[in-house]
């Protein structure tokens, strides 16, 4: 938030109300079954997975795991070319 205050010249609290908004209908719009596509950065979605066993290395017993729903980020070309170095 600072960095891009900085950069855009603009109020902190600004900057963190716009992101906070963003972020904000993102997770409306997944929590309403839509997929966001944000040109140039990438896709949010959710992704559905069912009730299953897994081991507890902690433990060493064998624990249930309920069904559940849970965002996911599949990152846009132009995006991934930016950030390779």
């Amino acid at each position: 938030i600072n960095a891009v205050a900085e950069r855009l010249d603009e109020k902190e609290e600004n900057v963190t109300l716009i992101l906070e908004t963003i972020v904000d209908e993102i997770a409306n719009r997944l929590r309403n079954g839509e997929k966001v596509k944000i040109h140039g950065f990438g896709n949010f979605e959710t992704r559905s997975y069912g009730k299953r066993n897994c081991y507890n290395p902690q433990t060493g017993k064998i624990i249930t795991l309920a069904e559940s729903v849970q965002p996911a980020f599949v990152p846009g070309g132009k995006f991934r070319l930016m950030i390779q170095k």
